[in-house]
């Protein structure tokens, strides 16, 4: 039995990068897919090429196929940190799938939150908004 979360990264920019590290040197934790948008040049890639570790396979995918994926790889939870508009998609999807995600992209439009809550209320399904959670100066 696995005991591992398994979890689906959705954006794989400079602070995806950093998350998947972190994801892979956890014990508990088990990196399973990554996300690009279709027109990245990641796409194809394992996250191991990306951050040149020599661990588990990681393919990263396109958003394109996201739900084919989510079925294939059956993660236990997805973080998205692409955009605003790819976010709203990418929920839509994770939360018909009853996937929990946790949201780290930030510039959301007060309607965009709104149809963030429709999309939780609708699949009855966990959504976490946790905006400007990377490190940074405060001044």
């Amino acid at each position: 039995m696995n005991d591992k979360l398994r979890i689906c990264l959705i954006g794989i920019g400079r602070t995806g990068q950093e998350i998947a590290r972190t994801i892979m040197d956890q014990d508990d934790l088990e990196l399973v897919m990554a996300v690009c948008k279709s027109k990245s040049d990641k796409l194809g890639k394992t996250v191991n090429d990306l951050l040149h570790l020599n661990q588990y396979e990681v393919p990263i995918t396109s958003v394109e196929d996201l739900e084919d994926n989510i079925l294939k790889y059956n993660p236990d939870v997805a973080i998205d940190f692409s955009s605003p508009t790819a976010t709203l998609n990418n929920v839509h999807t994770l939360s018909k799938l009853n996937i929990p995600v946790v949201i780290g992209t930030t510039g959301f439009s007060e309607d965009d939150a709104q149809q963030l809550i429709a999309l939780s209320e609708k699949y009855q399904s966990g959504i976490v908004h946790a905006p400007n959670i990377t490190q940074g100066s405060m001044f």
